[in-house]
């Protein structure tokens, strides 16, 4: 298992995290990178899971065809995204205020936004699903799966989804007839 992140706070929490569970470090490396430029050989893994990182990336359309780079032909990739009346985006009006305390999103994609860019970039979608938990500071999304269901509309589910899961699969081979698309980066420095 190998993990990155941007933030070196970020990868020591995690190094800490698994040695309280016992985890041998050979079996689990952490590592600072950008998921723009990740430092591993072409199709070197058998599944990607990208919670929430999309949402904080300049472009995430270069991140995606980072992670297909990485990603073993026909392996799966779960990749979740922030729901427009998410908790986390919920005040993000305040961004507006001269008092500003609500630090930005890097980029505000929506989950319907992420749904057409991984299919534009040749992702095959294989599920997708809401998810309504409360905010990392506890605050409650104000609607359940329960009433997503009953809608049935998958904007408006996408919508009031604290987040947005997708499970995708990286095509067996490229489409012969069309390259994969190319992007202009808009990598951050830190």
């Amino acid at each position: 298992v190998s993990g990155v992140d941007l933030s070196p706070m970020m990868i020591r929490e995690a190094q800490a995290k698994a040695r309280s569970f016992d985890l041998a470090p050979d079996r689990i490396r952490f590592q600072v990178g950008d998921v723009e430029h990740l430092p591993f050989p072409d199709a070197r893994f058998d599944g990607i899971i990208c919670l929430n990182v999309l949402d904080f990336v300049p472009v995430p359309g270069i991140a995606l065809l980072e992670l297909r780079r990485v990603l073993k032909p026909g392996a799966r990739m779960l990749v979740a995204t922030l729901g427009a009346y998410s908790p986390i985006k919920y005040e993000h009006w305040r961004r507006f205020l001269s008092a500003n305390t609500v630090s930005a999103i890097a980029n505000q994609i929506l989950p319907w936004e992420m749904e057409a860019l991984l299919q534009e970039l040749g992702w095959e979608i294989i599920h997708q699903q809401p998810d309504f938990e409360p905010s990392a500071a506890g605050q409650p999304n104000r609607y359940d799966e329960a009433w997503s269901r009953q809608v049935g509309d998958r904007i408006l589910q996408q919508t009031v989804a604290s987040k947005w899961l997708f499970v995708a699969r990286k095509p067996a081979a490229p489409p012969a007839e069309q390259p994969a698309p190319e992007m202009e980066s808009g990598r951050r420095e830190r």
